[in-house]
């Protein structure tokens, strides 16, 4: 139904613009989108992509981890890695490889998420959070960071919004921040009763694997 409705409104704004370039005393044009407006968008269906660049030093290789963070009440409950891929320098992309996050929000307790990387591998699953945490949640990016090697780098918060005694009963208070300290100082990180932290760590990939040059092979003597 959403994509049904961002088709109809798209040939409408068309329909307009043909209808107004007729008349040369009274038109309009296209200006660039801003990022704000793809963001609305975006939140009509539900989604939130997200795209990353990582500086990987010419000559060298790098295991790349995405791990899945699960917080209850700012205590680390469980850890997951989503996905796992060697990256390597490229020159034409000036250091840069860029991966890119989709989450796409069934319902209350499930997300789907698809990781991207460089090399074009995809993989493809989902968040199911227990309904006790079923709040509603958000996202909301970590500031750009040093890539410390074996350390783990927050990449988003996907947490649950909170009630304030402050606001009324029927309202929710979310992180106020357009992007968080990596040291977690935001005081959101107090109130939320629940939340995610998507992230990366960097390592050096672990060495091919030696073949086995010393097995034995035995004569078979055909009369």
């Amino acid at each position: 139904m959403n994509f049904k409705f961002l088709f109809i409104v798209f040939f409408s704004i068309v329909s307009i613009v043909c209808h107004s370039q007729q008349n040369k005393d009274n038109y309009f044009h296209f200006q660039k989108m801003p990022a704000e407006d793809l963001e609305n968008a975006f939140s009509m269906l539900n989604l939130n992509v997200y795209s990353i660049g990582l500086s990987v030093p010419e000559d060298k290789k790098q295991l790349v981890k995405v791990y899945l963070d699960e917080y209850v009440q700012n205590r680390l409950i469980k850890s997951n890695e989503l996905w796992e891929d060697v990256l390597n320098y490229d020159s034409a992309m000036k250091f840069e490889n860029k991966f890119s996050f989709y989450f796409l929000k069934k319902n209350d307790t499930t997300t789907i998420y698809s990781i991207m990387s460089p090399n074009g591998s995809r993989t493809t699953d989902k968040i199911v959070m227990n309904k006790k945490y079923s709040v509603q949640h958000g996202f909301v990016p970590f500031q750009a960071q040093e890539l410390v090697q074996g350390k783990k780098i927050p990449v988003l918060l996907y947490g649950s919004y909170w009630h304030d005694p402050n606001l009324p009963k029927d309202m929710l208070r979310f992180c106020m921040e357009r992007s968080l300290n990596s040291d977690f100082s935001s005081s959101a990180f107090k109130e939320m009763p629940h939340h995610y932290i998507i992230g990366i760590e960097l390592t050096d990939p672990p060495p091919p694997r030696k073949r086995n040059n010393n097995s034995s092979s035995q004569s078979i003597k055909i009369n």
